[in-house]
């Protein structure tokens, strides 16, 4: 009976590592956190016990209920009917994680390997408990506990190696202080924001690459180990500038940042609901974004967007300087835009600057704008173009500013670029005030905006074999970028507009109504609707009924390849297809 039983443990074994594989690659995507990890599985609304377990449990109680009699003909008969459902389950499990090929494969990291060897260990040692003890029973529960709770395991061998962990990420962030030390003269800019920051990221360094030795982080590499893994790896002393794109997910993570590297510069591209299932409110994203202003270092400077309601009601530092941009009706700006024509191949805009050294734009005209003419970097200007009141002080301060009011000399200059959208107007400023900052001139800037390409997945666009236009904003979406992709499809030009999206997440208790809203946006914009997922995509479903969008224009499939071959069947030359956003793997149904 010996042989049965270790002939079980083994076909346990091997549904096992099926199993702890994908429970591994969702870790990692939940950045090794176990309570994030644990949040995904009931915001996804993971089964305890899958199809696939039940049948293993049924193989299981087949093959071993017979080993009570003794007899070991009735064993050896039980663990044959049994053996097929055993088997059945493994190969269902395979072919439900490998029939849709991942997006972002699990990426076989040291860490990685170290949490799979401690897993295995617990593994072991509850197999060989159970096989020690002899007991059908216990071996019995052994291998459906493994089985089904083998995402137990893995947190298990995260807890066991987080000492082990700690001090390899403490040698990790002691090693990048030290290579920073080693640059004392390097300037370090933020960014950060709900959205836009990547996006201003790219812009930025084309900008400041053709005076400057500039680094920056990477795609996503965006958290605490992402920028120390760029400072460790790629960081050298000829470096002048590094941007450091900094994301957070939870109260305290861009300061965690700023005390790695501590800025001299600071932007903070924009502040909406996003991220929601665990920041919670709106009030802690601004508090958390805000922590950006809060950490450069004194005597540095701040670039503040006028445009965005949620940043002008920070609370800004007297001991930074601050440089404003937005739209050019706020009338207290060091760095504005007008005449905004968006076309399908690109953007045209008038640049409106103010800056004391004004030799740099012997290339450009300029003109007189009525407009305050006070200190702009003041504090107290700021809070004047704040919708949230300070009382008697603001009074005096807008009182004493319109007082002062006189004409200001802006210098125009007329740009283009081949990025889409309003929402990249934003990106653009605050990138071109940074950079006028630091000395470039308007021609070495309209040079560089206009080589600038979009940022693969980030509202890019290109033709498909099929004659159809493609505007790619697959990275993300959030409320805002997903409205502004909507404007830009109805913009462009091309015969019918069509979308696939999933829609938006980790939005909270917000999700359900901002998908909706989105569903409604979707309605005005598109001709023809291709939805992923069908729980996820309930509420654009709603949305869309709501503004009476024709039902058989909406088609609802399971996944991105069925999406793609309705786009085949249905888009024709001249046709204009979106493509907003691609969920993670974790969020496959």
């Amino acid at each position: 009976m010996t042989v049965f039983y270790t002939l079980m443990l083994l076909i346990g074994l091997l549904y096992f590592i099926f199993k702890v594989r994908w429970d591994l690659h969702m870790f990692q995507h939940n950045s090794y956190r176990p309570e994030r990890y644990l949040h995904w599985m009931s915001q996804t609304n993971q089964p305890i016990i899958s199809k696939s377990d039940w049948l293993f449990i049924l193989g299981a109680t087949i093959s071993l209920l017979p080993s009570l009699t003794g007899n070991l003909w009735i064993t050896a008969i039980g663990f044959i009917l049994g053996l097929p459902f055993m088997a059945l389950s493994v190969m269902m499990f395979h072919v439900k994680i490998t029939w849709q090929p991942a997006k972002k494969k699990l990426a076989w990291t040291p860490r990685v390997k170290r949490m799979l060897i401690t897993t295995f260990v617990w593994l072991n040692l509850l197999y060989a408990f159970a096989f020690v003890s002899r007991g059908v029973w216990f071996i019995w529960i052994a291998i459906l506990f493994s089985i089904v709770y083998s995402w137990a395991f893995v947190l298990c061998g995260n807890l066991t190696n987080s000492p082990i962990e700690g001090l390899i990420n403490h040698r990790y962030y002691a090693d990048a202080q030290d290579r920073l030390k080693m640059n004392p003269n390097l300037l370090v800019i933020g960014i950060t924001g709900s959205y836009g920051k990547t996006s201003v990221k790219n812009v930025l360094f084309q900008l400041l690459s053709q005076k400057y030795n500039v680094l920056m982080t990477p795609e996503s590499y965006n958290t605490p180990m992402g920028v120390i893994r760029t400072i460790r790896e790629s960081l050298n002393p000829t470096h002048e500038i590094f941007i450091v794109e900094m994301g957070a997910k939870e109260i305290g993570d861009i300061a965690e940042i700023c005390n790695l590297v501590h800025p001299s510069m600071g932007i903070i591209t924009s502040i909406g609901p996003q991220h929601l299932d665990t920041f919670k409110t709106l009030e802690n994203v601004i508090r958390t974004k805000g922590e950006l202003f809060d950490n450069v270092q004194a005597g540095g400077t701040i670039f503040v967007n006028l445009n965005d309601e949620n940043i002008r009601s920070l609370t800004l530092r007297t001991d930074v300087k601050t440089i404003l941009f937005g739209s050019a009706e706020h009338k207290n700006t060091n760095y504005a835009v007008s005449d905004v024509n968006i076309s399908d191949d690109g953007t045209a805009f008038t640049l409106l600057s103010r800056f004391s050294d004004t030799s740099r734009f012997s290339d450009t005209s300029r003109t007189s704008d009525t407009s305050r003419s006070s200190d702009m970097n003041n504090v107290s200007d700021i809070e004047n173009t704040s919708s949230k009141g300070k009382g008697k002080g603001q009074q005096k301060n807008k009182n004493k500013a319109q007082a002062a009011a006189k004409p200001i000399d802006y210098t125009r200059t007329e740009l283009k670029t081949k990025l889409l959208g309003t929402h990249n107007i934003d990106n653009i400023l605050g990138s071109i005030a940074i950079a006028m900052e630091l000395g470039l001139s308007a021609t070495q800037i309209n040079r560089a905006l206009f080589d600038l390409y979009p940022v693969k997945h980030r509202l890019s666009y290109s033709k498909s074999g099929a004659g159809y236009t493609i505007l790619d904003d697959a990275f993300n979406s959030n409320p805002t970028g997903s409205k502004n992709a909507l404007e830009v499809l109805k913009q462009f030009k091309g015969n019918r507009k069509i979308i696939l999206t999933p829609g938006m997440i980790e939005l909270g208790d917000q999700q359900f109504e901002l998908n909706e809203k989105f569903g409604e946006y979707m309605a005005s914009a598109c001709d023809y609707v291709i939805l992923v997922g069908k729980k996820q995509t309930a509420p654009i479903q709603q949305g869309l009924k709501n503004k009476h969008f024709p039902d058989e224009k909406c088609l609802v499939v399971q996944n991105l390849t069925e999406g793609f071959k309705a786009i085949n069947a249905y888009a024709k030359p001249g046709d204009v297809l979106l493509i907003e956003n691609d969920l993670p793997d974790s969020f496959n149904e």
